[in-house]
């Protein structure tokens, strides 16, 4: 069975790399590899060179990470409850 690697966007807390990285599949960031300040298509390119599943939370750049065929854990921020949402206002 193929191991899945994976490359954790710029936006994602280290943690997210760190339980990854702690369940056995290797894990690196965009800070660690020298890509922090990169483009969408500068990440998609290293991960598909790569062989390695983008993780992102980033529902945009999810779908651009499909549309050039590439893989992607997309993570979903958790929902605010109506009292939190109503309290920032």
């Amino acid at each position: 069975m193929r191991q899945l690697k994976f490359l954790v966007d710029q936006n994602m807390d280290d943690r997210v790399r760190d339980l990854l990285n702690g369940r056995g599949h290797p894990t690196v960031s965009a800070r660690e590899v020298g890509l922090s300040d990169a483009g969408d298509a500068d990440l998609i390119e290293y991960a598909l060179s790569r062989d390695l599943v983008i993780v992102t939370f980033d529902n945009d750049f999810r779908r651009h990470v499909v549309r050039q065929e590439a893989r992607c854990l997309f993570i979903r921020r958790p929902e605010r409850t109506a009292r939190a949402r109503t309290t920032l206002h």
